[in-house]
Order: structure tokens, then sequence, then C-alpha cells
């Protein structure tokens, strides 16, 4: 049989395109192939580090929660004490090592800035309120172990702690607020109820600042505890001129040295604005340590009374001891025989100069009378200062007044 040349031709040109083909549908499917490969490893890259990331935060996160457990207690530890607080890993399918900004293995770093010393703008969630805040940075890195893909993943968060002073509000309430009053009243400050606020009044109410509730607030009377008679009908809407009431905040809890919240009770709460009890209060030393110090009596900077013998409500005897309206400033210095209490009103003289009265231990008094080489002083104001001198033999006295008269028993 012959074959003619243009059939020979054909069959090999027809052979060359297979080949083509096959070459080419070769390279496709490897290229597939390959970019399956890349893209699974690439899936499973992502989901590792996703693990990771999740697992870094909630070590992150276990700091935290035993940080602002201890923070609402007053009882913020150094920063190694959290370190080493980490997740149980029992009955996780993938394994952890976490480890510092250093690489240390089994802890993570936290950084505990100093609480500022200067009250600071709070930000949105408190609107014009003012605190002395702390940043806390918690960081840590998470490495799975045992895996096909071990990929790290490092978390970082920065938290504000913050002590808000409570006077700051116009009213602050640790239970349920009722406000029904029946002639018109405006609050010029802030107000905030740790439970619900209840308004229902009679007469026009004004809030010239933030209105904010942890439960909520409520247009209406306060069914468990006043009587339907006692209820202006109809009552009058508010007026919030700071924006509208807020339900749901995030409570502002009050550091009383409890040891769990069962303990922040209203009884508990309001004993903190109370005279404390006898055996801590102030003028004593025992007062001035920090465990006392929740107690704002022992705290104050002015002491107002209007006990007929001052402090001596207390018991115990304990001086100063003044009649109605009587003003001391509080010196927590602590010394065996340093006077915690000054007393300011009404008059008030220190002395010194004397072997007896020195710069170090001076003489506090109310009266000058009887006083060595005392006959008479010019009145007062004195010209040029408040200090004199006067003389007893050879002795110069310093006398230097320090009496205010803003507050008496009168006006």
């Amino acid at each position: 049989m012959k074959l003619s040349p243009s059939s020979t031709r054909q069959n090999a040109f027809a052979l060359l395109m297979v080949l083509f083909t096959v070459v080419s549908m070769t390279l496709v499917m490897a290229s597939i192939l390959e970019w399956l490969a890349s893209s699974t490893k690439q899936t499973q890259d992502n989901n590792m580090y996703t693990d990771s990331e999740a697992a870094a935060e909630g070590a992150t996160e276990m700091a935290f929660a035993s940080m602002d457990r201890d923070y609402l207690y007053n009882a913020l530890q150094s920063a190694s004490s959290y370190a080493g607080i980490l997740p149980n890993l029992t009955g996780w399918p993938v394994q952890f090592v976490f480890s510092d900004t250093n690489g240390i293995a089994n802890q993570i770093s936290i950084n505990i800035a100093s609480e500022s010393g200067q009250l600071q703008q709070l930000g949105a969630e408190f609107p014009g309120l003012e605190g002395y805040p702390q940043t806390v940075t918690v960081t840590a890195t998470a490495t799975p172990v045992g895996q096909i893909y071990n990929v790290p993943a490092t978390v970082s968060q920065t938290f504000n702690f913050a002590r808000v002073p409570a006077f700051q509000f116009a009213i602050f309430y640790n239970v349920d607020l009722d406000m029904s009053p029946g002639a018109a009243m405006t609050i010029s400050g802030a107000t905030f109820c740790n439970a619900n606020i209840w308004c229902y009044p009679g007469g026009q109410m004004t809030f010239d600042g933030t209105v904010q509730a942890v439960g909520k607030y409520n247009f209406d009377w306060d069914t468990n505890g006043d009587q339907s008679s006692n209820i202006a009908s109809p009552a009058t809407t508010p007026i919030f001129n700071d924006g509208s009431p807020i339900s749901g905040c995030t409570s502002l809890n009050i550091p009383i040295g409890a040891t769990d919240t069962t303990n922040n009770t209203a009884t508990n709460v309001e004993a903190i604005i109370n005279i404390p009890p006898a055996s801590v209060a102030a003028p004593q030393n025992v007062a001035y340590l920090e465990s006392n110090q929740v107690y704002t009596y022992n705290e104050a900077s002015l002491v107002v009374s209007n006990w007929n013998n001052g402090t001596n409500k207390l018991g115990g005897g304990y001086t100063p001891a003044g009649n109605n309206f009587t003003v001391w400033f509080q010196d927590p210095l602590v010394g065996t025989s340093y006077p915690h209490f000054i007393q300011l009103t009404n008059d008030y003289y220190v002395v010194t100069n004397n072997a007896s009265y020195t710069t170090n231990s001076p003489l506090r008094t109310n009266s000058l009378a009887g006083l060595p080489g005392f006959t008479a002083l010019p009145a007062f104001p004195w010209s040029g200062s408040p200090s004199i001198t006067w003389s007893s033999g050879t002795t110069n006295f310093g006398v230097m007044y320090t009496g205010f008269s803003f507050l008496t028993n009168v006006a």
C-alpha cells in the first residue's frame, strides 16, 4: 500500500496537536494543584493565626479579670502578680505556649502605670465627670504546639481604671432613686443611680446635667415605695438640658473594702459617709492608715460639726471639743502627740519662739488669755501681717492668728 505525502503530513500534524493539548492540560492541572496547595496552606495559616489570636486574647482577658476584681476591692497588686495568670488548656483541641514581649514562656507582659495625680475627663462614657485614671497594658503571645503550621499571634489590650469622686455628682444614689417633688426643682449637676430612677414630679423638674441609671429610668412613680395618693396627677414631664436620660449604664462601684459584691449593700455603703467606729475614727493615728481612709470622715480636709461637744460625740473623750458649727482642718501627719484636728473657727492662734513652744512644736490655742506674760494684743486685723510678737521678760513670743469667721453658729 502506498501513502500519499499529504496524508502523512496530516497524521503528523494531528499527533503534534494531541501532544500539545496533553502538555497544556498537564500544565494547567499542575497550576491548579499548586494553587490549591498554596490556597490550602494559606487558609490553614490564617485559621491557625485566628486560633492563636483568640488564645492570646483569652490570656489578656484572664489577667484583666483578676486585675478588675482587685481594683474594685481597692487591692490592685503589682504587675508580676498577674503575669502568670493563664488560661487552663485542659480540653483544648490545640495546645499553646504563652509568652511575654521578651519571649519568656509561661507568662505574659503586664504594665501598670501610676495613677494620675490630677483629675482628668473620663470621656464620652461618663460625660462631664473627672477621675484619677490609671492605664494598664496587657500583652500576650500565643504559639500553637504540635501543629503543621505553628503560627503565633500577639494581642495587646489597654485598659483604663479610674477612681471617680462621687461628690462630683449633684445626686449619686446606690439604691433606687425616687424623685417626685411637688414643687419646681432644678438639678444643676449630673445625676447617677446604681439602680433604678423613678421620676414623676408634680412641679416642673429640670435637669441641667446628665441623668444615668444602671437599671432603668422610669417616668412613673415607684410602686415599691410610694403610695399613689402622694403622687401628683397628672405629673409634669421633666426637662433634660443635657440629653435624654440613659438606662443600662455601667455601674460605678464604691470601694468600701468589701471582700465580695454581696457586701456592697446599702447599709455598708452608707457607713462610709457616717462617722466611723470609735476604734478607727479621727483624730487617732489609726484613722490615717490606708485601710481606714475608706471612711470619708477620716479623709476629709475640713470637718464641720454642729454637735455641741464637737467630735466628743464619738465618745472616749477625743479632742477637740467645740460648740455648734465649729470647723477643723484635718492634718493626717502621723505623730504620737501631733494634733490632727486644728480648729479654724472661731478664734485660733499659733504661738512659737519659746523654749516650750517651738516651730516644730507650736502651741495651738483658741485663747491667749492666761499665757505667761500675756497682757493684751492689738485689735485684729493686725497691720502688715497676721503675726505679731509680744514679750514676757526676756522671751519673745511669736503669735499668728489663723482663725476664720466664714462659719458661725449664728449665720
